[in-house]
């Protein structure tokens, strides 16, 4: 799944920003997620598309126990 995502974003990243929708379909999924895949990696890499909610959540969770 996270190689999916990388691909997605290659190819993203090659087409530019013509056919946004034919390419989230042919990665199955919906333009709302594809525009979410695309903003993760413009702000943290290609890291934050691997580790995704997870790593927000864990920071989060550490920032909600603060005194």
């Amino acid at each position: 799944m996270m190689e999916q995502r990388k691909e997605f974003i290659q190819e993203y990243l090659t087409r530019g920003k013509s056919d946004f929708k034919e390419l989230c379909q042919k990665y199955g999924i919906s333009e709302k997620t594809g525009h979410k895949f695309k903003k993760r990696f413009f702000e943290y890499g290609y890291t934050d598309l691997e580790t995704g909610a997870e790593h927000r959540k864990t920071a989060r969770q550490s920032w909600m126990r603060l005194p």
